[in-house]
């Protein structure tokens, strides 16, 4: 639970009291490299525009929004980016 706060602190406690750190090591995800700033404005564009959708799909079914939901696709265009919207809106 103290790992995101104090990561050394968490680390030292959980590795002198179970020989394994508690500190969360995953890598972050790879870099997606975008050539032109135009692009990036759409995307970033397009990114707004989904996370909106889903947001008011949520609301109007009556759900929280850390509930999943199912019947939502990520558009094509933000297929770079599918892994990461999937998880954060819990879409089935």
């Amino acid at each position: 639970m103290f790992s995101p706060i104090c990561p050394l602190f968490s680390h030292h406690i959980s590795t002198t009291l179970y020989d394994s750190s508690a500190v969360d090591v995953r890598n972050h995800p790879e870099q997606i490299s975008i050539s032109s700033d135009d692009i990036m404005e759409d995307t970033t564009d397009m990114i707004v525009e989904f996370n909106s959708m889903v947001w008011k799909e949520k609301k109007d079914a009556g759900t929280s929004l850390a509930q999943p939901i199912s019947g939502i696709e990520v558009p094509e265009g933000l297929n770079d980016f599918a892994d990461v919207l999937t998880a954060m809106h819990k879409l089935e």
